[in-house]
């Protein structure tokens, strides 16, 4: 280091303010540099922030939209529950209703059974709904002959053999029309009373007419003319309306 000379030492001592200076310089330099980068932040962070937000954003449409979905199932399901019960309530209504029927059935039926069941004719056969159409037309044949015992305990053993058939309550009508035409007018109006007994009869409007002339011939007027005046009420479109208003008017 001593062989530099006198000319090096000179440059040395003149270089040396210089490199005091530079630390400072480099110094200044980062301090400025920091700053410039905090002035103007890297343009692909905010591209990053947009990207999320936009993601957050999308999250909290999605999220609402599921809510809502949520919301739509749960009013659904409610409804459904509700209906079900609606519906469970009208069945069980209808099954009240339908036991109620069948009791009332089953009671008209013993009663018809118990009126008509008679000694020697417990076996009797069934039949099929022919033959007993059959049996039925050829009893009320017998009846327009004037054969009264033959239709009568034909027509008996139709109401015996199926108290439930669609011409049980048409064969219980001609008994009591069997009755009637023998003048026998008090067992005529109990027979004729036996069809109302029937559940929809065809024949009941014709049976309460009659019911109301049995009353008449055995001289119950007073009768009479309530049982006239309920059959124009109950049957106001009754082939007989006209008969039983023509007795009301003279009594």
């Amino acid at each position: 280091m001593w062989l530099i000379g006198k000319s090096g030492l000179r440059i040395k001592k003149q270089l040396l303010p210089f490199l005091k200076i530079t630390p400072v310089l480099i110094l200044v330099f980062a301090v400025f540099n920091c700053a410039g980068q905090a002035v103007n932040p890297d343009p692909g962070a905010s591209d990053k922030i947009a990207e999320l937000d936009q993601k957050v954003k999308t999250l909290e449409t999605v999220q609402a939209e599921e809510a809502l979905r949520m919301e739509n199932r749960l009013k659904i399901v409610e409804d459904r529950t509700t209906f079900s019960d609606s519906i469970s309530f009208e069945m069980q209504n209808e099954l009240e209703n339908l036991m109620t029927r069948i009791e009332l059935l089953e009671k008209n039926t013993a009663k018809i059974s118990q009126g008509y069941l008679r000694s020697g004719e417990t076996n009797l056969p069934a039949l099929t709904d022919e033959e007993y159409r059959t049996k039925y037309i050829s009893a009320l044949a017998s009846y327009q002959n004037g054969e009264y015992a033959v239709a009568e305990k034909a027509f008996h053993e139709l109401i015996q053999i199926n108290p439930l058939h669609d011409l049980a309550d048409n064969s219980q009508y001609w008994i009591g029309e069997i009755y009637y035409a023998r003048k026998n007018y008090r067992q005529a109006l109990e027979e004729f009373q036996k069809v109302m007994d029937f559940k929809d009869s065809n024949k009941a409007d014709h049976a309460l007419f009659k019911i109301g002339l049995c009353y008449l011939n055995i001289g119950d007027t007073k009768q009479a003319k309530a049982t006239f005046l309920t059959h124009i009420t109950k049957y106001p479109n009754s082939e007989l309306y006209s008969r039983s208003k023509s007795y009301l008017d003279q009594n």
